[in-house]
């Protein structure tokens, strides 16, 4: 498969995408409540996605340059700081591009600094990743450093853990890429790894997600975690390398990158196919120019489809089928994976020993008392269902699962312990 358009090229296009859906970044201009908040998320994203570009050494184009410095000073965006101060978090990004810009208003700096004391804003119970957002808010925007605060966050949060991929929610996905996002300031700043390496991610641990991500053609979280790799390593990978491939021929054919599955906004009479489309893809597109920034500007090479991309692809399908607890797709797709070589693919022995966890205590279930073990679920959907082989086509399944179970363990091997 080969790209018709070049990384640069690409990242023009988001550029010029994003211009042309200008209108519905405009914090204020909604019609409803729904359309309300997407449109301040978005304008927020919009002003990070511009201050991270150009930290990359890639200047905002004029329009939006504009666009954003002018909201962002306005007198109507100052009252939004001013009377939601429990909702920092969705307009203190908004300033990011002023600030690094130096266009920020003396008035917005001092709302803000006001805002950032009021007890709505301080006594919020945030999880750990957005705790680092809000302390790299206030180091950021207003110049307040925020590194005591964070010395307990950084324990408590999904950076002092081994990952794996065929278990971890879309949410902690998120929570992974963002909580290295703001303990880097978006890449530009490692101390925290310098200091504390054991807090460093696994990069074989990330790429195993992008493939399973990738393979379920969740390309907004793949892109976040390609980024998030590219940050905490300064080389490409096979798995990098599939998910922008992909996602550049995704936009060179659809001219977008395709929304994440399931993320269809409800169709709603105030809300026009217009906006409906842009707010399903827009964050997809900034993932994708928010990455293409930081590998051209990090001069990370970034090759096209690896000669391995079947295999990745596989890897992606057996993580995904393990997340889904399907017992029979899981043993079907580690025999393909078993047969079709593991040479090469990231953190294959650590991940699939967890894969090899779980269905040996779903036979080990099964063995004690006949229980169907993970596939509970399924029998009682027989059941209800009046399916009279629903039990039968269970055993056969947990046939499989034998089959499967020593070939897995064969491979994992210590790791499995």
């Amino acid at each position: 498969m080969i790209s018709t358009l070049s990384p640069e090229a690409a990242l023009r296009f988001a550029d010029l995408w994003i211009d042309k859906h200008i209108d519905f970044y405009d914090p204020l201009a909604w019609r409803t409540t729904e359309e309300r908040y997407l449109r301040r998320k978005a304008f927020a994203e919009l002003s990070t996605y511009l201050a991270f570009k150009a930290w990359c050494g890639f200047p905002a184009p004029v329009k939006l340059h504009r666009f954003v410095v002018d909201v962002a000073n306005s007198a109507e965006f100052l009252g939004l700081l001013c009377n939601r101060p429990s909702e920092f978090l969705l307009f203190a990004p908004a300033i990011l591009y002023p600030v690094q810009a130096d266009c920020l208003a003396s008035s917005t700096r001092r709302a803000l600094l006001e805002i950032a004391a009021e007890p709505a804003v301080r006594s919020t119970e945030r999880f750990p990743h957005r705790q680092l957002e809000y302390a790299f808010c206030c180091e950021t925007t207003l110049g307040e450093p925020g590194g005591d605060q964070l010395r307990s966050v950084y324990d408590l949060s999904i950076l002092a853990h081994r990952l794996f991929a065929g278990f971890i929610s879309i949410e902690d996905a998120y929570a992974l890429t963002h909580s290295v996002f703001y303990a880097t300031r978006f890449g530009s700043d490692m101390g925290l790894f310098h200091e504390r390496p054991e807090l460093l991610p696994n990069v074989e641990d990330i790429d195993a997600m992008i493939c399973r991500y990738t393979f379920e053609q969740n390309l907004d979280v793949a892109l976040e975690l390609a980024a998030t790799r590219m940050i905490v390593s300064d080389k490409n990978s096979p798995a990098t390398a599939l998910c922008i491939d992909k996602a550049v021929n995704s936009l060179s054919t659809m001219g977008h990158v395709p929304r994440p599955p399931g993320a269809e906004v409800e169709k709603r009479d105030t809300l026009t196919e217009e906006f409906l489309e842009w707010s399903e893809q827009y964050h997809s597109m900034l993932v994708l120019g928010f990455t293409l920034a930081f590998a051209l500007g990090h001069e990370i090479e970034l090759p096209g489809e690896p000669p391995n991309a079947e295999q990745l692809s596989r890897y992606g399908a057996l993580l995904s089928a393990t997340f889904n607890a399907d017992i029979y797709e899981t043993c079907v797709r580690t025999a393909e994976f078993l047969a079709s070589g593991t040479q090469g693919l990231p953190g294959a022995q650590f991940q699939i020993s967890a894969v090899e966890r779980m269905l040996r205590r779903h036979i080990e279930l099964v063995d004690v008392d006949g229980d169907p073990g993970l596939l509970i679920d399924a029998l009682r959907l027989g059941e209800l269902s009046s399916a009279i082989d629903t039990r039968a086509g269970i055993e056969n399944v947990n046939r499989l699962a034998r089959l499967i179970l020593p070939k897995l363990k064969r491979f994992s091997g210590a790791a499995a312990d």
